[in-house]
């Protein structure tokens, strides 16, 4: 499990110039303790659970995956991010 869990996360990050490209962060946090890298890592690791829902993703992670993620932030901060960071979602999904 974690080996697999470390590639999606290594293959996330190997397309981070297209998802920044996509859902670029105009703020002054543009530097998030919880990165945008991670956010899509817990949600695309939900899904290959079988988790349709992002709250039930969100718990999963919080429940399983703490120790990966120790800077998981609440569910209402989760949902916000993914919902910015679907363009650059979509953009994994082309090959």
């Amino acid at each position: 499990m974690e080996n697999n869990l470390i590639k999606l996360y290594c293959a996330v990050c190997d397309r981070h110039s297209t998802i920044e490209a996509l859902a670029q962060r105009l703020s002054n946090n543009f530097r998030p303790n919880f990165t945008d890298e991670e956010c899509l890592t817990v949600y695309l690791w939900g899904l290959s659970r079988s988790l349709s829902q992002q709250k039930a993703i969100w718990q999963y992670a919080k429940d399983h995956l703490s120790d990966w993620f120790p800077s998981l932030p609440s569910y209402q901060t989760f949902n916000h991010r993914l919902n910015f960071l679907a363009p650059g979602l979509r953009s994994l999904a082309q090959p």
